[in-house]
Parts: structure tokens; sequence; C-alpha cells
């Protein structure tokens, strides 16, 4: 995922990514990304949803409403278009 992310995303472009378990995901990265090329350049919160799951110190370093740029977004728009196409799968 880091040499996609790496590859895959321009100098100058600021990727913002909302994850179930940033407080996770974030630390994870850090250690594989030793000269912080791709970190610079990668900002990770936990989406809206699941934040308030999450302890207070989780949700004060990762939380959505802490960080610039996310607006109103709550990181959940794949979560809806997947409940509509639920109707399409068969279950068993």
């Amino acid at each position: 995922m880091i040499e996609i992310l790496d590859r895959e995303v321009c100098d100058g472009i600021e990727v913002l990514l909302l994850y179930d378990v940033a407080c996770r995901l974030e630390p994870f990265l850090k250690k594989r990304d030793p000269d912080g090329h791709l970190m610079k350049r990668l900002s990770i919160a936990v989406n809206k949803f699941h934040g308030y799951a999450h302890e207070y110190r989780c949700h004060e370093l990762w939380g959505a409403q802490q960080r610039l740029g996310i607006g109103e977004s709550d990181g959940e728009g794949t979560e809806r278009v997947w409940a509509k196409l639920r109707v399409l799968v068969t279950a068993g």
C-alpha cells in the first residue's frame, strides 16, 4: 500500500485519508516510511462516525474534527454507496 500511494500520489498533492482505525494506521505507516516522504503528503484521521467509539486521547489526536480541510465530510460516503448497492447482492 505504501509503495502504491507513494507512486500514485504526485509530489505537491496532499491526501486526506479518513479511516476507522487511523489511530493504528498512522503509527504503522510511519514505521514503514523512514524518510517521511509519504507522510509529508498524507493526513490521516478517524472518520466522524467511528471517532466517538475510540478513547478520548485517540479522538483528540486523530479525530476528524481536529483536522483542517475536512469540513463537513464525515468519511462515510463509501459506506452510503455500499448500503444502496446491497440490494444487488444475494445472501449466501
